[in-house]
């Protein structure tokens, strides 16, 4: 189970290896666990990665069923309460759809809304709170349907102007940062609704699946990725006690030497870092001297032949 710097270390790692600094968003938020831990993690993430936040909140307007419009009045509040409390700007927008319009319907909806709201700030992504369930669970509907190869390569973590970080985190992980921070949600009461084939697939098969054979969901969700074609390969890291090893490192190109450096500021627990002081490493990582020190995020960086050490 991951902790609660862990999350917020994996999720940062997510930004700052796509570069994302210095971005506007369009976060979607439903209440829900998912969307409220996704904007508890961007809120942490704003300062260090200078990231401009609109809170967005689709209502799906009136229902045949009083408790869910009910729900859909009081997600509504409860998020607009939430933006005035945290300081966050607020966006909303209700469906002009009929009382009986399809999910398809309102998912349509809501993506139009957030290319709207997109065009309309001038932002530069639309953040979702989709998880590693919800991946494996829309493969699978795919797959009923009779989709190809394609139709496992939805909801991709970075496909502009969509970002959806917490891919990487299961539902129980999530579940366990909200108890920990204790993060208030409320629950889509139609998410209990097995008609829905989505309801069914996650409370009724998968469950079943993994009572009968434990692990399986782990071991289902890594083999409809790697028919995907989507994971990407990286090289092993080039990192020691004594420090990152510059002849490897200088071998990798940009983006990986990156991944390197905020791996390696991560295991000496810094967090207050950006893409202006992974440039300046690299900068400096291009000097003629063979040995020399600087002095970045209060500490002092070492580069000899050898290595790039950093010490208090």
């Amino acid at each position: 189970m991951l902790t609660k710097n862990k999350f917020f270390f994996q999720t940062l790692t997510f930004f700052q290896d796509n570069e994302i600094e210095n971005k506007k968003m369009i976060v979607g938020v439903s209440s829900g666990i998912d969307s409220m831990v996704l904007i508890d993690l961007l809120k942490k993430l704003r300062p260090i990665c200078k990231l401009k936040l609109y809170v967005s909140y689709i209502h799906h307007g009136l229902s045949n069923e009083k408790k869910i419009t009910h729900y859909r009045n009081q997600a509504e509040k409860f998020i607009s309460d939430f933006c005035k409390t945290e300081n966050l700007s607020f966006l909303k927008k209700t469906a002009p759809l009929e009382q009986k319009s399809s999910e398809e319907a309102f998912r349509n909806f809501r993506h139009s809304q957030f290319k709207h709201f997109l065009k309309q700030k001038k932002a530069d992504f639309i953040v979702l709170a989709h998880n590693e369930n919800d991946l494996l669970e829309t493969r699978l509907i795919n797959l009923i349907r009779g989709c190809g190869k394609k139709g496992l390569q939805s909801m991709p973590s970075y496909d502009k102007p969509y970002l959806r970080p917490l891919l990487s985190f299961s539902r129980q992980d999530i579940e366990h940062y909200a108890k920990i921070k204790k993060i208030n949600f409320i629950e889509d009461p139609s998410n209990k609704d097995n008609s829905y084939l989505r309801n069914w697939i996650r409370k009724e098969w998968l469950k079943k699946l993994e009572k009968k054979r434990k692990g399986s969901l782990k071991a289902l969700a890594r083999s409809l990725e790697a028919l995907s074609g989507l994971k990407e390969e990286k090289l092993p890291l080039p990192i020691t006690s004594k420090g990152i090893q510059r002849q490897f490192f200088l071998e990798l190109n940009k983006k990986e030497q990156k991944r390197v450096l905020a791996s390696y500021m991560r295991q000496l627990n810094l967090s207050n870092y950006g893409q202006s002081h992974m440039e300046e490493l690299l900068k400096n990582n291009e000097r003629k001297q063979k040995q020399f020190t600087i002095k970045l995020l209060k500490r002092n960086w070492f580069f000899s032949p050898d290595y790039i050490t950093c010490k208090k």
